[in-house]
């Protein structure tokens, strides 16, 4: 993935697979919450990186339907009107 200096790209590489595992669920909880704006125009890198989290076939398997917060109690979200 990346080169850092006095690290090798495997251990580069598996820092970040480890940073990813740690970081989708939060990252998706607060998409889920209604959060998303806070990055998706000021951080177009942030908006990339989730969308490719996003179209990996693990994330459909583990965020599967009705584990969102929105999704369970639909009562408590808004579209925005």
């Amino acid at each position: 993935m990346g080169q850092v200096d006095g690290f090798a790209a495997d251990e580069v590489d598996n820092a970040i697979a480890q940073i990813e595992v740690t970081l989708t669920p939060l990252i998706q909880r607060m998409a889920d919450l209604g959060y998303g704006p806070i990055w998706e125009d000021d951080l177009p890198e942030m908006t990339a990186w989730f969308a490719r989290i996003k179209a990996r076939p693990s994330f459909a398997t583990t965020f599967y339907a009705n584990t969102n917060v929105s999704e369970k109690y639909p009562q408590f979200f808004t579209d925005g009107a």
